[in-house]
This record gives structure tokens, sequence and C-alpha cells, in this order.
């Protein structure tokens, strides 16, 4: 394609109009998702006469969710399939982010860190595998966000990072259960032991039996108006916490013990702790942002532009507000919050370096979950760019649950070996 092509493409009439129905629908989708948010994280404490409208809803949502959960409780509900490794889940009993994917990778890394082999799987959601397929698959990374989900292939990049490891630690698919199978099986087949499942989100998937679950929960917003959808944010009642082995606090200080609606809960902290660049200078580009680093980018830069698609996204506004005050004071921080999941193109990044056009030089900083969206079209960024590394500070007991269950798991594997040699011989001998 010629130099320019694209240019000329993006000022043609048809992609102008699509240009403009895509930001309509990213119009109307932050219109309703800043409505809900009103709604459920309100100023009072139930949240007004649009949420009580809402409770008829919320009803039926209730008993669904109870048939659910006293399936859940039936004895020997999953103990069908018990597969020869330890399950772990991580999830939350809220609609939106309250940090459980910093907490898993942290997990993730100190099982790797402590040599235990680990796979995790993610129902993919914002991806086009699981909307056109219900078979399950494996993410690369050098997967596309728009078919594999931005979590999955942020957690796939991550693995491989820590773990220097170039084959896939993350499944994909909508029944878990089905997702796990084809895991183990095709794990076995290459002689590869499988210690730990981590089930990304999957509190509410009652179809994978679990042996440790985490719920993360947001200390600042908690449980908002604490109704169920589509009244409130909450996806189970509160009391659900009660059966879940460890209650994660993120938010609160990562030492002692706290208290959450009468159990003990531990706290995380999330910190950024310093940026990288999104793409590497080519070798041949003539922009002169492409060839420093984004250290040096962000040191001359006026104005900081934070770009977000997440669940809560003041969180890493605040975050990155702070850390700024300290590393590079006197910067204005511009915030552009998109809806959850929003799928990047090149046009959002032209149309917010152009509102900042002339109030001197920017740069942009996105988390690892935007990143891995805008890897396609990171060479072409119209501005220094620019992703926040994130450090994970939890209480120091919060794996307790996972690596007791993994000694139980690896006496019980002792005793299976033991009895195995003990027939073996038994047979040799008759």
């Amino acid at each position: 394609m010629p130099a320019g092509a694209d240019k000329q493409q993006e000022a043609s009439p048809a992609n102008s109009k699509v240009l403009t129905r895509r930001s309509l629908r990213h119009s109307l989708r932050e219109s309703i998702e800043s409505s809900l948010q009103a709604l459920w994280y309100p100023r009072t404490e139930r949240g007004g006469l649009c949420s009580t409208l809402l409770l008829p809803l919320s009803y039926v949502y209730a008993r669904i969710v109870k048939r659910k959960l006293v399936q859940r409780l039936s004895p020997g509900f999953d103990d069908a399939m018990r597969p020869d490794c330890l399950v772990v889940v991580v999830g939350n009993i809220t609609v939106g982010g309250t940090g459980k994917t910093p907490f898993l990778l942290k997990l993730a890394e100190t099982l790797h860190t402590r040599e235990y082999s680990f796979a995790v799987l993610s129902r993919g959601y914002g991806g086009s595998h699981v909307a056109h397929s219900d078979q399950p698959r494996w993410v690369s990374v050098d997967d596309d966000a728009a078919v594999v989900g931005d979590e999955p292939l942020l957690l796939a990049t991550e693995i491989a990072r820590f773990t220097d490891d170039t084959r896939p630690a993350v499944m994909i698919g909508a029944k878990r259960k089905q997702a796990m199978q084809k895991v183990l099986a095709e794990r076995a087949a290459l002689g590869v032991r499988t210690d730990v499942i981590l089930s990304d989100d999957g509190l509410q998937h009652y179809a994978l039996a679990r042996d440790v679950e985490f719920a993360v929960v947001d200390d600042a917003r908690r449980f908002g108006n604490r109704r169920l959808l589509p009244a409130g944010p909450l996806r189970e009642p509160v009391a659900r916490l009660q059966l879940c082995d460890t209650i994660i606090l993120n938010g609160a200080a990562a030492s002692g013990t706290l208290a959450l609606e009468g159990q003990a809960a531990l706290g995380m902290q999330l910190h950024l702790s310093a940026f990288r660049p999104l793409a590497l200078p080519a070798a041949n580009d003539p922009r002169q942002h492409s060839t420093e680093s984004f250290a040096q980018a962000l040191e001359r830069a006026d104005t900081v532009i934070a770009v977000a698609a997440l669940g809560n996204p003041r969180r890493f506004f605040d975050a990155l507000r702070e850390l700024l005050q300290k590393t590079a004071p006197g910067k204005k921080l511009a915030c552009a919050a998109f809806a959850d999941h929003h799928a990047y193109c090149l046009a959002d990044f032209e149309h917010l370096a152009g509102e900042h056009k002339g109030a001197g030089e920017a740069v942009f900083i996105m988390t690892g979950k935007d990143a891995v969206k805008c890897r396609q079209f990171a060479d072409s960024m119209p501005l220094p760019s620019g992703v926040a590394e994130v450090e994970v500070d939890v209480h120091g007991s919060a794996f307790t649950a996972v690596f007791s269950g993994l000694q139980q798991l690896s006496a019980w594997r002792e005793a299976q070996n033991r009895s195995l040699l003990s027939t073996a011989a038994d047979d040799a001998s008759a």
C-alpha cells in the first residue's frame, strides 16, 4: 500500500460514516454505563426512584441466583468431575472492575516462583471466538484481542513475560468445565504436569468444581446500593462471601486482618511503579517521538493523557495522578475514560490528540489491558505512548489456602503412587 493510503482512506466519505457510527455507538455505551454507575453507586444509600423501579427485575434475577446457590450447596454437587489438580477460582460478586486480574497474575507468578505448573481458564468476554464458537481454544500472545478478548490476551502476555515460556497458558471458552477438560487432556498428552487450574472470574460458574474460592472486593465502592442486578451491581447476595475461602479487599492496607461484613478479609494495594513504551521505535521511522525513549518524551511533556477502558477507570486515574505528583510534578493530567472492554482504533487516539493540540507536548499513558488492544497500530500512534506497570502488594497469608491445598494434593498423589506400586508388586509376585 502506498504511503498516505491510510490517510486517504480515513478521509473518504464511506470511512467517515463508519467513524461516525462508531463514535455514536461509543457515546451511547458511555452514556448507559455512566447512568448505571450513578444508579448502582449512588450518594444516597439506595439510589432513588430509578433503582426502585428496577426491583421487580431484581427479584426475578434473585430467584435464579437462589436456585443456583441451592444447587451449589447440595451434597455431592461438584464431585462428578474432580480433576487430579487444584482448582482455584478468582472472582467477585459485583459487576465491574475490582482488581481480580492483577490479583490472579500475582497468584500465578507466585505459583511459578514455587515451581508449580498452572493453566488459566477465562470466559473470553468481548472476543469474537466465544461469540461464534462453543469450542475452547488456547490464547497466544500473538492473538488479536478482538478475537480472544482483552483480559485473556493480557493474562497470556503477562504470564509469558514472567515465565519466559512460549507454550500457551490461557484457555478461553464459554463452558469452563469443557475448557478445563481440554487443558488437562492436551497437557497430559504432552507430558506436562498440571498442579493448579486458575479460573478467572468464575465465581458464579458453578458447573466447574473448585477447591479454593477468592472474592476480590473494591474497598472504595464495596457493594454500592447492595441490590442485585439490574437495580444494583450485585451478581449474588453479599452473604455469598461466607462461602469463599479468602476475601481480598482491594485498596485496603496489605497488613493485618480486616473485617468485612462480619468476616475476615485481607488487604491488597495496587501501585503504578514505572512506564514502558507501547511499541519499540522503528529504525526507519522519521518521526521524532519514535526515535527516542518514552521516558524522554514523558519528561518533556506538558500534558499526560490517561486512557482507560476499565470497569472502574477512576482507580487507574487516581493512581496515575499520585505517581506523577511524585515523579513528574507540574504536569497536567487529562483523563479519557472509555467503556469497559472498548475496542480501540487509531481514530480514538487521533481524536484525543486533536483535542489537546496547541496545549504543549503530550503523551498517552494506558493500562496493560488497553495496550494489548492497541498493538496492531502502536507504530502509528499520533503521540508517544506508554504503558503503566502495576505492582501488587497483597497480605502475606493471602495464598495460604492455595498452598495448603497443594500440600494435600501432593500427599494424595504420593499415596496414589504407593498404591499403584504396591499393586504392581503384587501382580509381579503372583
